[in-house]
């Protein structure tokens, strides 16, 4: 079962899991004709029985749906994959974002996925080799911050603290739990087939996914992978799990930027899954953004040498 499994990096996930030998069942809010098409061919391609369902993280009566297709397949649910979950584009503080907008988020990318394994977990406990795995953020693990997009990398955080309880509640049902959090990926680069070059792309993800539904992760449970080197240049593992918030400067300080002898006053900074920007503006210009990678030193503390 891989929810939101019909488009972007659902869809990556459910034909790598159907080429590593699995039957899918994949849900959408919209079962069209569009999206039977694309089960049609796939299941052709893999020789694998792919179906889709309808299912929406804010109607439960839609989990009745998914569980009619999973009897009348007569499918065996081994592996739970939760993909589920809306982004939104635009950045809004904490300051003014609304309550129904966080729990809108809330609803789609924690709500929902929790509501649809509860009812999955009698056969994922049945099966005794049964699989969660939940899609996520960069910093999720570490309920890092990130500027403008607050209310989402609540949800994330609070959907890795569930994934590392399953693992802990569901280990005497044989049932794993494992959570897998890319950076951005660019639209076009959700469905690919091929390995991202500079950042991950569909089929990075769908890797790590396969891997945790597969035989070799019988006993790896409880863990929150990132996925995210090729965000930065020269970027190591272990600074990927510390909040990019830890490193921010402050508005007022001024820099040096990488080739240029200019005094910048830091505006503003934002956090983009691990990469960090900066507002910066030099004398006499307009400010404009640079990435954290640019900031050579610091010159002065909030106007001070």
């Amino acid at each position: 079962m891989v929810t939101a499994g019909v488009h972007g990096l659902g869809r990556a996930i459910a034909e790598r899991l159907a080429e590593a030998g699995l039957g899918v069942v994949a849900t959408t809010r919209q079962a069209d004709a569009r999206a039977a098409a694309w089960a049609a061919q796939a299941s052709a391609l893999f020789q694998r029985p792919i179906r889709v369902a309808r299912w929406d993280p804010a109607d439960p009566a839609s989990d009745d749906e998914v569980l009619e297709v999973l009897r009348g397949e007569g499918a065996r649910t081994r592996v739970l994959v939760n993909n589920a979950g809306p982004f939104r584009r635009a950045r809004q503080s904490l300051a003014d974002v609304s309550l129904e907008t966080m729990m809108l988020l809330w609803q789609g990318n924690v709500g929902g996925g929790v509501r649809l394994t509860q009812r999955l977990l009698p056969a994922l406990r049945a099966s005794r080799d049964g699989r969660i795995v939940n899609l996520g953020a960069v910093g999720a693990g570490a309920a890092g911050g990130w500027t403008g997009r607050g209310a989402y990398a609540a949800a994330k955080a609070a959907l890795a603290s569930l994934t590392r309880t399953w693992a802990l509640e569901e280990a005497a049902h044989g049932v794993t739990a494992n959570m897998v959090c890319p950076s951005d990926i660019h639209r076009q680069d959700k469905e690919a087939r091929h390995p991202g070059e500079t950042r991950p792309s569909g089929a990075d993800v769908a890797a790590v996914v396969a891997f945790f539904a597969g035989d070799g992760a019988r006993f790896v449970t409880g863990q929150v992978v990132e996925l995210a080197f090729g965000d930065r240049p020269r970027l190591l593992p272990g600074e990927i799990t510390e909040s990019p918030a830890a490193a921010l400067l402050p508005a007022g300080v001024h820099v040096r930027l990488a080739g240029d002898a200019r005094d910048y006053e830091v505006l503003q900074a934002r956090t983009e899954g691990a990469s960090v920007e900066y507002l910066v503006r030099p004398p006499g210009a307009e400010p404009r953004w640079v990435p954290g990678a640019a900031v050579r030193r610091v010159v002065a503390e909030r106007g001070r040498p």
